[in-house]
């Protein structure tokens, strides 16, 4: 639970920095799967292991932001 209300907070401060809709969509798509099979007792552990959903969702937002100061 902890990990969603900080996965939260990095969408919260793409959101600000502007990302688009489709960036801020796919961070929230990564933290709702991270939170709904991480939840699963084993398996969740597991999951764990090989999904960082704050991983990916920070280069989601680093690659949007890198095209965008591109321009």
């Amino acid at each position: 639970m902890i990990s969603t209300v900080l996965s939260g907070y990095l969408i919260y401060q793409a959101k600000q920095l502007g990302a688009s809709n489709w960036v801020l969509a796919r961070m929230v798509g990564n933290t709702g799967l991270d939170f709904l099979l991480g939840s699963i007792p084993i398996a969740g552990d597991i999951f764990d292991i090989f999904f960082k959903s704050n991983r990916r969702n920070s280069r989601l937002l680093k690659k949007h932001l890198d095209r965008r100061n591109a321009s």
